[in-house]
Formats: C-alpha cells, structure tokens, sequence
C-alpha cells in the first residue's frame, strides 16, 4: 500500500511537470511566431520601398494626388545633376474649378523659376492607373529623348511603377527615387 501511494506521488508529479513543460513549450512557440510575424511586417514595407535614384537622360514625375511634393523631389534631383530633363506628368481627364490638372501643371510649368526654364516640360496622361500611364509617359520619352530614364513618386508606389515601366519598355534603363509619405503635406517643399 505504501509502495502504492509512492507510485502514485511520482506518477502524479510527472504528469504535471510533463503539462507544464507542454505549456512552456506551447507558450514559447506563440511568442516566437509573434516575434517573427512583427519582423516580417516590419520588413515588409521596407521590401515594398525602392528608393535608388542613378543619373539620366530624364526624370519623370508620375501623376498622383501629391504631385507637387513629387515635383520638388524631381526638381532637386533635376539641379543636382541627376537629370538633363524633366516631364511632369498629368492627367488631362481630372478637373478642378473648370481646369484639368494638366492645364493647371502646363500654367506652374511655364512659371519655373531659375535653372528650370527650358528643361522642365508637361507630359499629359489619361487614366487613373500607373499602367495606362506608363503607355503616355512611353510616348512622351519618345518624344523628348532619353535612353535613361528617372521615375520620382509615392514610397508605396516605386516598386510597382519600377516593374511596369521595366517590362512595358525594355529598351530603356529605369531607375526610381521615392517621395516619404511624411513629406506629403510637409510645407518648404519649394
């Protein structure tokens, strides 16, 4: 019987240290897919973001609902050499207090002071999407020239517009410098 009772204690606590060995383990695996989840979302925008602007030919602004802040990006990079050109591109089809955004860019385009005369141009797109851009911005190179080409727009967007321009025109080399979303907004962008 004593035998019995002692078979018992040791039964017993080997099944609790085996539950709680069981939730060690089962608690160490949460944490560490908590861990490696935040890294990956972490990374994850990073892995989105492409910001690697080489020289050019020419640098182009992709339209966008902040495009002025792309604009002075571009502007900068165009007086610090990484370009010989810029072409401002913007949709001929959304308008605003009568005007289409394009009119209203032709109008800021044609005010640029300083280094930018003469070397900043408008290029007017149709659409609402980076592809259909992609196919007025192709003839707007085509038409300005360039075998090099510089793309400027939204952090979120560089990896996407990199790989359409890539693959819609193969025959030019794209590089793309990318816009900070805490940037939109920012005042002294000019």
């Amino acid at each position: 019987m004593v035998c019995e009772a002692a078979t018992g204690k040791k039964e017993t606590r080997g099944i609790r240290e085996r539950d709680h060995m069981r939730k060690v383990a089962i608690q160490s695996s949460i944490f560490g897919c908590v861990v490696v989840a935040a890294l990956l979302f972490w990374g994850a925008g990073r892995y989105l973001v492409i910001n690697s602007p080489t020289l050019s030919d020419t640098i182009i602004v992709l339209a966008g609902g902040d495009n002025e802040i792309r604009f002075w990006k571009a502007f900068r990079l165009l007086q610090d050499g990484y370009g010989k050109q810029l072409l401002l591109a913007e949709n001929i089809d959304i308008r605003i207090f009568g005007f289409s955004r394009a009119e209203l860019a032709q109008d800021f385009v044609q005010h640029i002071p300083g280094n930018g005369v003469g070397k900043v141009y408008l290029c007017p797109i149709r659409g609402d999407s980076t592809l259909e851009e992609s196919r007025y911005v192709g003839s707007c190179v085509s038409q300005y020239g360039g075998q090099s080409i510089l793309l400027v727009t939204s952090d979120y967007q560089t990896r996407r517009a990199l790989s359409i321009f890539t693959r819609m025109f193969p025959q030019y080399h794209w590089s793309i410098a990318a816009v900070r979303k805490e940037l939109v907004g920012a005042a002294g962008m000019g």
